[in-house]
């Protein structure tokens, strides 16, 4: 952090390069002196549409800061630009809004003027033509309880966002939908642990010019009131019979409303009023951790409900011929003679060791199974996804092998749709190798790639099948994998982001190597000797950071790096590295230190002995890599969190968290390490 630099300007923004250059434009002719702001663009398309934008202004050298993510979220945006901020406030500003010339000198004025004084600073939006209000003409004030400040125009301390976890990635526009409300959950978190502390204030000279594309304002108002309503709860909680009966009489006021009085104003407010009840009725209290995000579990009692309905329809629709495939129940691949049980071999776990500052029950003794593992020919299969579920002849759901996470198979849902996507045939045979989270590094080295050598096992080979169906072959590293394994790319069916389905003929169907996402040792092996590599090259001491364009950063890397270099670590980037070129690395080490997160899948590939210390945040404690570490024969430690911000956090919710290990915590857990130079 530069003690020159007041603000980072911070603008999230996907697909409309236009409105961007009339953001930036406007940003490069404030009052404020150009040393006392930077701006950071932070690109939510993969494709960088923005980055041409970026690219013109930089002609001019003004040094707008230019990052780009591979999806579409918009509080991932921001919490990135956070992380690669220079300055010691934070002033989010959306890319459809345009900045006064006076707007971060006018802020810049009421920050030194209360100076000493923590505040959380926020403005209104301003239709075109309107008139920002001059400063004598408006007394900026505290934010009444229950009102928030809009995220698109606020200004926060840079320390107090990053202390805080961000924005919650579960809220706000994203990929699924248009959300709402991420900024209004972050202040509700600030404002629980610290009410009076960091006051919200209001300050209309602040004010921004807003160019939105117009949207239906009903259905604007509902999910908005949806959102709000989730997010806090209410008299609504669980009470359906207040509910139906709240909701029933607004329903009435509203319809009167658009007959007589036809004003926007109100209808607006009773839609809101509804959809707020509404998710107040789903809203679930998180008793874990202050910047709990939503419980994948929440709405249990709805979601059995919706089932039922499900099931009704679909029992009228199969008279007229529709939903054939849709599954009528859920059933065990065991139960249904697709394998025979077997005894499973048992073997103690021991705990992680050295976990500083202090032991987690997740990373303590454990009795571990080898799990079950089988190969199933299967004729007339359905295979839903990008969530996958794998529906028989039956329209029985193979619970075995469609995992949804957080959810029972009788909840799964293909029980809970009315509407099913419609089946693309595949004639021939087919190998079923997609698994639920497939798309990413981890599970596709963890439960996609070994499910290839479960079918080798049982004879069959690759160049016999027709069709294989997978999550997705876009990346490199799964070009590279399929081309090692001989797939060719033109036999690959895949899934996209919406709901699809492949109807296969005959399918060859593997088990999951093991539980959804805990390798077996089996698996381990057959990673190994498909990558082989020799031990003897390469660097011994790895360290693993995480990508900042990402979620759940490392917020001490450069420190912790700066150390690890000092006692001869060195630094690798997974991310930009072949499979074979990571296993390569990863096999010669003696001893990893990493960051949790899918780079440390290659863990797989390390020599047995090999020792671990994995970095966690004290509100997300996942043994995955722990499992990894015992079916790979390696030693597991861990560091979670810098001592003063501990919590026993038993859920797995807060994902997105941002890793808080301490270089004086890493270095005293290195110095335990027989094997470590700091030793």
């Amino acid at each position: 952090m530069k003690d020159s630099l007041l603000f980072s300007v911070i603008i999230p923004t996907y697909l409309r390069p236009n409105k961007l250059k009339n953001c930036l434009e406007a940003l490069l002719q404030q009052s404020l002196q150009r040393k006392e702001y930077e701006i950071i663009v932070v690109d939510n398309d993969s494709n960088g549409s923005a980055e041409d934008v970026v690219r013109k202004v930089n002609a001019s050298r003004h040094g707008v800061i230019y990052e780009r993510r591979t999806s579409n979220n918009v509080s991932e945006a921001r919490n990135l630009g956070a992380q690669v901020a220079g300055g010691q406030w934070l002033a989010f500003l959306d890319d459809d809004c345009v900045a006064p010339p006076f707007w971060l000198e006018r802020a810049a004025h009421m920050i030194r003027i209360n100076m000493g004084k923590e505040m959380v600073l926020g403005g209104d939006y301003l239709l075109p033509g309107e008139q920002v209000p001059p400063e004598s003409a408006s007394v900026p004030g505290m934010m009444p309880e229950g009102r928030y400040l809009p995220e698109g125009n606020l200004f926060m301390p840079r320390k107090l966002y990053l202390n805080f976890g961000g924005m919650n990635p579960e809220l706000g526009p994203n990929e699924k939908r248009f959300g709402y409300h991420e900024g209004t959950d972050l202040q509700m978190r600030i404002e629980k642990q610290n009410p009076k502390t960091w006051p919200r204030i209001l300050a209309r000279e602040l004010a921004v010019y807003h160019y939105q594309k117009p949207k239906n304002h009903l259905i604007t108002a509902f999910l908005s009131g949806l959102d709000l309503g989730r997010l806090k709860g209410g008299r609504a909680q669980g009470d359906l019979v207040y509910t139906t009966s709240r909701i029933g009489w607004l329903s009435a006021r509203l319809v009167g409303r658009i007959i007589f009085e036809r004003g926007k104003k109100s209808v607006n407010s009773d839609l809101l009023r509804i959809g707020e009840i509404w998710g107040s009725f789903q809203f679930q209290k998180k008793k874990v951790g202050p910047a709990a995000v939503p419980s994948r579990t929440a709405g249990l009692e709805l979601k059995q409900i919706r089932v039922r309905i499900s099931q009704k329809l679909r029992l009228l629709g199969r008279r007229v011929g529709l939903w054939a495939c849709a599954p009528i129940r859920a059933v065990g691949c065991e139960e249904i003679g697709l394998f025979r049980g077997k005894k499973s071999v048992l073997f103690e776990g021991p705990a992680s060791y050295p976990v500083l500052p202090q032991s987690h029950p997740h990373l303590g003794e454990g009795t571990l199974g080898d799990g079950q593992s089988w190969c199933a020919l299967l004729e007339r299969v359905a295979v839903y996804g990008p969530t996958i579920s794998i529906v028989d002849n039956q329209r029985r759901l193979l619970s075995d092998v469609s995992i949804e996470w957080g959810q029972p198979p009788e909840l799964n849902w293909t029980m809970r749709s009315v509407w099913m996507p419609p089946a693309r045939f595949l004639k021939g045979r087919t190998l079923i190798l997609a698994s639920t989270g497939g798309e990413s590094y981890y599970h596709w080295m963890i439960d996609v790639l070994p499910r290839i050598g479960l079918a080798k096992k049982n004879g069959y080979k690759m160049e016999s099948f027709d069709h294989f169906v997978l999550n997705d072959i876009t990346k490199p590293f799964q070009r590279e994998t399929l081309e090692a394994f001989g797939i060719p790319q033109e036999k690959c069916r895949v899934f996209g982001k919406k709901k699809n389905a492949y109807l296969c003929q005959e399918a060859v169907l593997p088990s999951l190597p093991g539980p959804m996402g805990v390798p077996s040792a089996e698996s381990v092996s057959f990673l190994r000797s498909s990558f082989p590599a020799d031990p003897e090259k390469g660097a011994e001491f790895l360290f693993v950071g995480r990508d900042k364009g990402g979620h759940r950063p490392l917020l001490e890397a450069e420190k912790i790096w700066t150390g690890l270099q000092g006692v001869g670590f060195v630094q690798i980037e997974p991310e930009k590295m072949s499979v074979a070129e990571q296993a390569r690395t990863f096999r010669s080490a003696r001893v990893v230190v990493g960051a949790h997160g899918a780079a440390l899948a290659n863990l797989a590939f390390c020599r047995p002995g090999t020792h671990v210390i994995e970095l966690f945040t004290p509100h997300y404690v996942n043994p995955c890599y722990r499992s990894l570490c015992l079916a790979a024969g390696l030693l597991h430690g861990a560091v979670i969190g810098n001592g003063r911000d501990w919590e026993l956090s038993s859920g797995f919710d807060q994902a997105s968290a941002p890793i808080t290990a301490s270089w004086e915590l890493v270095k005293k857990a290195l110095g335990i390490l027989a094997s470590s130079p700091v030793s």
